[in-house]
């Protein structure tokens, strides 16, 4: 689920719409990367802080983004990823428990 404010906002559902989701995201840049920060959650709902990075085609220059990535679990597989800019917005009506820091 994408938030609002995102350049394509929205739900996808299925592999096939996810798929498209990410290539049409990705396919402007010659590099993107995610870095965990720090990651909370329960068996069934984690939250995880981390810093996007890409750099554009024919750039030199990286550009930097916080996100917070939620991905809900039900009976050990995903059900649903959730991103927003928000880290304290998607912590707030979640039991957090402090999982670890980044790698």
């Amino acid at each position: 689920m994408n938030p609002p404010d995102a350049v394509e906002p929205g739900t996808r559902r299925g592999v096939a719409e996810i798929a498209e989701a990410l290539l049409s995201m990705y396919g402007g840049f010659d590099e993107s990367r995610h870095e965990l920060r720090q990651i909370y959650g329960t068996e069934d709902v984690v939250v995880a802080d981390v810093r996007s990075i890409v750099r554009s085609r024919g750039s030199s220059v990286d550009l930097s983004q916080g996100a917070a990535h939620t991905w809900t679990f039900r009976n050990g597989k995903i059900v649903r990823f959730e991103w927003g800019r928000d880290l304290r917005g998607a912590l707030v009506h979640r039991p957090a428990t402090h999982l670890g820091s980044g790698l």
